[in-house]
């Protein structure tokens, strides 16, 4: 039988810094105290940073904290939902986004859980506070965090995310965080930590050649490149090709040289605009 990972364990193992695995930490510790009042303080989360992998897996680790110390307990299948909030004056979009959580809920009357609610779509934090869309989606809010966790996500672009954010924290409570993705200096000695996970001895001179290489096949300032997505991929391909040029059987040492003479071979990463994973009823929301 499988032994389910412990909340703490998931916050270790993020792809995130050391300053979002303390903030999740700090939520843990208060979802697991033996009183209830305080257990049901747990702040909702707002977090501006790219749309990518790593923000479902924050909010993923700060749903195991709700549910494996029972700070709600779950009355359906599902207790994760994540969605766009729409950028439209079409009624029936607005119908959808409210109409979710109780597709969630199932056969049950009310959805208990985690709503990550991503306001990617816009621009500019001051003219949504003052839209209609705002005092509709507050509203909303008001009526069921008794119940609900949010999660409130904004892109690092956003204008003015300080006058959304106040707005926002006169109806929860809320703790606050970013992050970007990694810079090359920061990708580089990510990507030399898996190959040494993967056995690869790197000898002196190695990383020089690595962060040159990382650097001719990732644009850092492209909108294609997806973090630690793009990372793992590269480090995928150069495991491979690194195994497959290696005249050792026993002993994976990788050399300046070697990491030169596969770099041809080495993929350069990109990805197609419409394939990048994005939040919203485009991927389905409700996991």
């Amino acid at each position: 039988m499988l032994t389910k990972e412990k909340s703490s364990d998931v916050i270790e193992k993020l792809n995130v810094n050391e300053e979002i695995k303390g903030l999740l930490r700090n939520i843990d510790k208060v979802a697991g105290s033996s009183n209830e009042r305080v257990k049901r303080s747990v702040k909702c989360l707002f977090i501006e940073s790219p749309s990518c992998n790593e923000l479902l897996d924050i909010a993923h680790a700060y749903e195991r904290i709700i549910f494996d110390n029972g700070v709600y307990l779950a009355r359906g299948s599902k207790t994760f939902l994540s969605l766009a909030f729409p950028n439209s004056d079409d009624p029936s979009e607005f119908k959808s986004f409210y109409a979710s959580p109780l597709i969630a809920s199932a056969t049950q009357n009310v959805y208990t859980g985690v709503f990550l609610i991503s306001f990617e779509q816009y621009e500019n934090g001051a003219s949504l506070v003052r839209s209609w869309r705002f005092k509709e989606l507050m509203d909303y809010v008001e009526q069921n965090k008794s119940h609900i966790s949010f999660i409130f996500h904004v892109n690092n672009h956003m204008s003015e995310i300080d006058v959304f954010r106040d707005a926002l924290k006169r109806h929860v409570n809320m703790v606050c965080t970013s992050f970007t993705h990694p810079d090359p200096d920061v990708a580089s000695t990510y990507v030399m930590h898996q190959l040494s996970k993967a056995g690869f001895v790197l000898e002196e001179g190695v990383d020089e050649k690595i962060h040159e290489l990382i650097e001719s096949k990732i644009d850092f300032k492209s909108k294609d490149y997806d973090g630690y997505r793009s990372l793992e991929m590269l480090t995928n391909n150069l495991q491979y090709e690194l195994t497959v040029s290696s005249k050792r059987s026993s002993e994976n040492i990788i050399s300046a040289s070697d990491v030169k003479k596969i770099q041809s071979r080495i993929e350069t990463i990109s990805y197609e605009s419409d394939s990048k994973p994005l939040i919203g009823f485009r991927m389905g929301g409700i996991g």
